[in-house]
């Protein structure tokens, strides 16, 4: 590797002397390029909108008064039907989202409406969850508000729940939204000073949950912890319950006022956090670079952030400290994968949106990495990378450069001098004829491999018992699905319209593994480059859309929730499921989901593959028969009606477990760093066409 000194040595002089204080997280960015997803939504609102009326506005604004991700609006009083419906942000249609479209891999400009079948009046509540980092997968989920929970919202505004005052009545029902979190809506609250609510359990006082109170750390059961709002006109009041607190004494409640359409105001009245363990202000504001990798779990947590230096156009972020261990490594840009940096691809000229140049950076426990990328160049093909790995915050970083290297400085050539001339000495010419002596190179030949069990990964099957097992496969860079039709990527192939050749994504529920005869494993060949896979049963969501599990069981279909996968780390492992499956909300009641579970080394038996094929006997230097030799010992050619001996079924006895079968479709091996892909490529290179005998398993 090249080294590279670093441009700002202030900047990196005061990060490396931070490096136990608590990291910095970059805010997630989407949409306009310069907002973060933690200021978006003090710029933008959300909206939900559709038949209810006719799509002419925006029916419900969204509200996250409890600051957990999740916006929640509520369209009051919804009449008998079925409506179809999506949310949006700022009453426009250059943000919204809808039912997740397999094809496209998105919710974001999805161009299919949420549907909701609504059988008596009642409200519709819709969420929309903010927490993901790809804004493009937001997921939507709502339902019908006729199941309350035993939550209500009770104050000046109903009497306080005393059927003898004049302004008495019910609790407002509140709603679960999801485990340990409620919703409910005060409607048509009349204009006034001073009007006051509080949630209770069972529509009695002995529990209840108001604004927090310091002096007893408690927000339950105060005698003057009432939330008191101003209302200049009739409104609805939208309550949140944060029940998901082992401790109900700090149960949150938190609300937010809508009126003429719009959110007039909105609070937390629960615990604040008092600063104490609050991050170091950064040097700078975040750039819109990050440093990502296998350390972030590819996405899965926020990048580490990356502050510009004194050098304008170069930044530098670091890692936290890390345990022991060898970590990938990349920067990209705006928390997204459409660009990203990382080791220079002499072949493709390039640093840029590579899938084979991560950083591979070994280091010892507690080290943190520190990476650089220099965007001074016009051409960000080739932005250079730079890394250091810093074990003693007092050490200088010895900074490893992995962008294009630089030219050496050509050496001057030294002055020539003239040569004596010399008689060239005569040579034979060279004759045409090959020399008999020299022995002429055999034509070689592929080898035939036998896979290994690290060349697949498995699924236990013996507490779910699906009667097929399915794996569907992605890649966070981009969404592609895999099915080995075409490469060792398992990417599937297409011709466009133009003519070039493309990619198109293979539809859920993905391909289909393979059970090994006997057991519940069931086996698929690892894809090279996946970093997500869903394990499921073999259904789409189209298939289960409506059903209802309570109307009739045999409805239900599974699935595990999303899984982070690296081909190098989960070769040759099997997948447990661990726990119960929950079901889904709204549409998808009958999608059922293992949230949890996990890889570990499988030792058990396999269903192998070979690959190759026999040596080929060239027909051109089969000999004649002698004219004297014996009519009878010769013999015939088959008839053009008969099959060719090569197409003649094997007279050799099938194993007991498996019957060998040809094709002459090659067969991918997972990683094309495998001995088997090598044997495949090598094999190509010869011309020679790869033939595969796959083991068929019983099931």
């Amino acid at each position: 590797m090249y080294k590279k000194k670093i441009i700002g040595i202030a900047l990196i002089a005061a990060m490396v002397s931070s490096m136990t204080a608590v990291s910095v997280s970059a805010g997630r960015v989407g949409f306009d390029g310069d907002d973060t997803i933690d200021n978006y939504f003090e710029n933008h609102t959300l909206g939900i909108i559709g038949d209810f009326n006719q799509w002419s506005s925006d029916i419900a604004p969204m509200t996250d008064a409890d600051g957990d991700g999740v916006f929640v609006g509520v369209v009051k009083d919804v009449a008998p039907a079925t409506y179809s419906f999506k949310v949006r942000a700022d009453g426009d249609w250059n943000d919204s989202w809808g039912e997740y479209e397999e094809n496209d891999d998105r919710t974001m400009n999805s161009q299919t409406n949420c549907s909701i079948t609504v059988d008596e009046t009642a409200d519709v509540i819709v969420m929309l969850d903010t927490n993901g980092d790809d804004e493009a997968l937001w997921p939507v989920s709502y339902f019908v508000a006729t199941e309350a929970s035993k939550y209500g919202i009770v104050g000046s505004l109903t009497g306080w729940g005393n059927p003898d005052d004049a302004s008495y009545k019910p609790d407002f029902a509140m709603y679960q939204t999801e485990e340990g979190k409620y919703v409910g809506i005060a409607k048509d609250v009349a204009a006034g000073e001073g009007i006051m609510f509080k949630v209770r359990a069972d529509g009695k006082w002995d529990s209840s949950w108001g604004v927090y109170d310091e002096d007893k750390d408690s927000t339950k059961n105060g005698m003057d912890d009432n939330v008191t709002v101003n209302l200049d006109a009739v409104s609805d009041i939208v309550v949140f319950l944060d029940a998901s607190d082992e401790d109900d004494e700090l149960w949150a409640v938190s609300y937010a006022v809508i009126s003429d359409g719009a959110i007039v105001s909105e609070d937390y009245m629960g615990k604040v956090d008092d600063g104490e363990d609050e991050p170091e202000t950064p040097v700078a504001e975040p750039s819109r670079y990050g440093i990502a990798g296998d350390l972030t779990g590819w996405g899965s947590n926020p990048d580490y952030p990356m502050y510009e230096t004194a050098t304008k156009g170069v930044y530098v972020g670091k890692t936290d400290a890390l345990e022991a261990g060898t970590y990938q490594v990349k920067v990209r840009a705006d928390g997204l994968w459409d660009e990203s940096w990382g080791m220079y691809d002499e072949e493709k000229d390039s640093t840029k949106n590579g899938f084979e140049d991560n950083i591979n950076v070994t280091v010892e426990a507690g080290s943190v990495i520190f990476v650089q990328i220099d965007t001074t160049g016009e051409d960000d093909e080739v932005w250079g990378l730079s890394y250091a790995i810093v074990t003693d915050e007092t050490a200088e970083p010895d900074w490893q450069y992995v962008g294009k290297p630089q030219k050496e400085e050509e050496s001057k050539p030294e002055e020539s001098k003239p040569e004596e001339s010399k008689p060239e000495e005569s040579k034979p010419e060279e004759s045409s004829e090959p020399d008999a002596s020299v022995p002429v190179d055999e034509p070689s030949q592929p080898e035939v491999f036998e896979t290994k069990i690290t060349d697949y990964v498995y699924f236990d099957n013996s507490q779910t018992k699906w009667d097929e097992v399915y794996a569907y496969w992605w890649h966070t860079d981009y969404a592609r699905t895999y099915d080995f039709q075409d490469n060792d990527w398992g990417i599937r192939k297409k011709v466009n319209e133009d003519g070039t050749e493309g990619w198109e994504p293979v539809p859920f529920p993905g391909t289909k593994m393979t059970q090994i005869e006997g057991t519940d494993i069931w086996q698929i060949r690892v894809p090279f480059n996946a970093h997500k896979v869903i394990f499921n049963c073999g259904f789409t969501d189209d298939q289960i859309k409506g059903l209802n599990p309570a109307d009739d069981p045999s409805v239900i279909v599974y699935q595990t929730g999303d899984i982070a996968f690296d081909a190098a780390e989960n070769a040759g492992q099997v997948y447990t499921v661990e726990g119960e499956a929950t079901p889904g909300r709204g549409v998808y009641k009958a999608k059922y989901t293992y949230k949890t579970g996990a890889f570990s080394t499988y030792t058990g038996v396999y269903a192998p593959e070979q690959i190759g094929e026999a040596p080929v006997v060239d027909p051109s230097n089969t000999e004649e028969p002698s004219k004297t030799e014996d009519p009878s010992t010769v013999v015939p050619e088959p008839s053009n009606t008969q099959p060719s001996q090569q197409t003649q079924p094997s007279q050799t006895q099938p194993t007991q477990n498996s019957t060998q079968t040809s094709t002459t479709t090659p067969i991918n091996t997972g990683d094309a760093t495998m001995p088997i892909a090598v044997a495949v490529v090598a094999a190509l290179a010869l011309g020679t066409a790869v033939v595969a005998s796959r083991k068929k398993v019983e099931e």
